[in-house]
């Protein structure tokens, strides 16, 4: 059985230059502008009734405020596994600050190289398909719901690993603005897109 995904980034952090990952930083406010654009990238119909949609969020500030200001009536899952990529040792730190071995160990290997003290970007596509999974076995009944995910740039990249079979390098490469709407398919039997 496919479910589809609406993947929602974050909006804008103040963070320029700083990795921020998964720390809980806030976010400017959505205007009512941006919400029009974003719910009309969305089905007909998912601000206007609960039962048309399954809305989940990153546990991070920053998503939570986007997901309940675009669905201010909708009952709000909130879910550690679509938080970002744990950078570890270098959450917060500037990024030039960062030694330039390991950045580039990470360029050599982005799928298995691990943050210190943090996640591998594997590490992050095992915990969003494991999300996945449990959002279809345990709605069955839902499960031709389609599922909301206001959630970050990593988890994008990831989702497209997962139902898109996109390549690591194309993943890593794909562009995820903030604000922005993208829609994957997920089957529990195998993946599509």
């Amino acid at each position: 059985m496919a479910v589809k995904i609406y993947a929602i980034r974050h909006m804008p952090v103040d963070m320029s230059g700083i990795c921020y990952g998964q720390s809980d930083v806030l976010a400017q406010a959505a205007s009512a502008q941006v919400l029009c654009k974003i719910h009309q990238q969305l089905p007909c119909g998912f601000s206007l009734r609960t039962s048309v949609c399954r809305l989940y969020s990153s546990p991070l500030q920053r998503c939570v405020a986007l997901a309940q200001a675009l669905f201010p009536a909708q009952v709000l899952i909130s879910d550690v596994r679509l938080q970002e990529l744990n950078f570890g040792d270098w959450e917060l730190q500037p990024w030039d600050a960062i030694e330039r071995a390991q950045l580039d160990l990470w360029a050599q290997e982005p799928l298995a190289f691990c943050m210190p003290n943090g996640e591998s970007f594997a590490q992050l596509i095992a915990r969003v398909e494991q999300w996945l999974a449990s959002c279809v076995s345990h709605e069955e009944s839902e499960a031709n719901n389609p599922l909301v995910a206001v959630t970050h740039a990593g988890v994008i990249r990831a989702l497209a690993v997962i139902c898109g079979g996109a390549s690591v390098k194309q993943a890593l490469n794909l562009k995820a603005p903030f604000a922005s709407v993208h829609v994957f398919e997920y089957a529990s039997s195998g993946k599509s897109h």
